[in-house]
């Protein structure tokens, strides 16, 4: 942990702090800020009079963001004490990986690690994809919920899980979104990208057949609209025993 006269967590940011590799916990060191958050939390909770209202580094600490810096040879950094790496070449933007995508001897269950750690979905989180009128881009983008509890990862309209770009291919979303979404453009997707060998080829991306649209976070749809929908679904949901 960073010492004390070096805590500025007022806020949850770091105040001109130079974040090292030591100087923050394991949680922290593997993406896992809210997992320091919530410790810190309980603390508090117990009664203690703690100023930290967030991770130990504030949120601040990315080793993927320093790899990537480092490689590059970005000036200005804010992080020492992390490793130099050769820069990864990839069609996929804000690559977290650290090695290439046709290095995973499993890229489909890595990538869902990555997406847990980018994309972790914490309690009252709503639906990303609420009263979006073109929500989730593919062939056939659709009308968002009215605010429902997001509960699924989602990766599209590119299922290359690898594809972690958060807000434009990874997403948090409800369950009934996440579903309509897979009922309506599925049927687009061919046989996903393989190697050779038969593996799977992480390296390209996997898309629909023809054209497609990539996913609209800005427009949004009358309520009208978003209520008529969400009236569909639960129709349909009591159609198959559903009690909503």
């Amino acid at each position: 942990m960073l010492d004390d006269d070096d805590m500025f967590f007022l806020g949850g940011e770091l105040n001109d702090v130079e974040v090292s590799l030591d100087a923050v916990c394991q949680g922290c060191r593997r993406g896992f800020h809210d997992e320091c958050d919530e410790f810190w939390v309980r603390v508090n909770e117990e009664g203690n009079n703690f100023e930290w209202v967030s991770c130990c580094c504030g949120g601040n600490f990315d080793l993927y963001e320093q790899l990537r810096k480092e490689a590059k040879g970005s000036a200005g950094s804010n992080y020492v004490g992390t490793p130099v790496v050769e820069e990864i070449e990839t069609y996929i933007n804000d690559y977290m990986g650290v090695k290439s995508p046709d290095e995973y001897a499993d890229p489909l269950s890595s990538g869902r690690k990555m997406a847990a750690k980018v994309a972790p979905i914490k309690p009252g989180m709503v639906c990303e994809w609420a009263w979006l009128a073109q929500a989730g881009g593919g062939v056939v983008p659709i009308l968002g919920c009215p605010g429902r509890p997001a509960s699924d990862r989602h990766h599209g309209p590119d299922k290359n899980t690898l594809n972690n770009e958060l807000g434009i291919n990874l997403h948090r979303i409800c369950d009934w979104c996440h579903n309509q979404w897979h009922a309506k453009n599925d049927d687009a997707y061919g046989p996903r990208p393989t190697n050779e060998d038969g593996s799977v080829d992480a390296s390209v991306p996997f898309l629909p057949d023809g054209e497609y649209k990539e996913h609209d976070p800005v427009t949004r749809a009358p309520d009208k609209d978003i209520y008529a929908e969400d009236g569909v679904r639960r129709d349909e949901a009591r159609k198959h025993g559903a009690d909503v």
